[in-house]
């Protein structure tokens, strides 16, 4: 990962929460997570795919696609509809790093959860 830039941005994190244990294992790493969340905010996904190649069918749009997190996170975009869009990273060190974006239109509240698997 580079330096943190705003490239073309697919949603907004609104506000950031970082567990302590996921700053440490970003400081360890010795790497920014907000390269990670800019990742995140992209579309770039890590283990759950890249926005610009997940496809849907109808059918999957029409009527969801629950089993598949890169699937529900472009059908959440696509719908503009109150969810969460998560991403999944391993770090060099092999640590495992969630980020969940939970957007929530009725009450125009987004924030952004970036934390350990074993801490959700």
């Amino acid at each position: 990962m580079g330096m943190h830039t705003m490239g073309h941005l697919l949603f907004a994190s609104g506000e950031i929460f970082l567990t302590k244990r996921a700053i440490q294992a970003f400081e360890r790493n010795n790497v920014d997570y907000r390269d990670y969340l800019v990742q995140h905010c992209s579309g770039c996904w890590g283990e759950v795919g890249n926005y610009s190649e997940i496809k849907l069918s109808e059918t999957e749009i029409q009527k969801g696609c629950m089993e598949d997190a890169g699937k529900l996170n472009v059908l959440l975009l696509k719908r503009k509809e109150n969810g969460s869009i998560m991403s999944r990273y391993k770090l060099s060190d092999s640590t495992k790093i969630w980020i969940i974006t939970v957007r929530d239109f009725c009450r125009n509240k987004h924030y952004t959860t970036i934390l350990l698997p074993s801490e959700y």
